[in-house]
């Protein structure tokens, strides 16, 4: 399980009601939901980072993203909450 590391400028918004969706267009992760009023504040922040990373869960496959992480040894995945240790420290 090698992390990946994305390029910030690949980010999109998808909008659906009053929700929008911040998205990696290269690997379809989903980065953060924000309500639609927020995506300028939000969106601005995370160009603050020159990196996002992606790591995928052991347990159950999913693609676990992390913007503006600085290193990654272990982390708690969104899908199905179990403990993941990274075996190589990402920095």
């Amino acid at each position: 399980m090698s992390p990946t590391w994305t390029a910030a400028g690949c980010l999109v918004v998808r909008t659906r009601e009053d929700q929008a969706q911040i998205v990696c267009n290269e690997c379809g992760g989903l980065i953060q939901t924000v309500p639609i009023g927020d995506v300028e504040a939000v969106m601005l922040e995370l160009a603050k980072t020159d990196r996002v990373c992606s790591v995928q869960c052991t347990h159950c496959g999913a693609l676990n993203i992390f913007p503006g992480m600085s290193a990654i040894m272990a982390f708690i995945c969104h899908e199905c909450g179990e403990g993941v240790e990274v075996p190589r420290s990402v920095q």
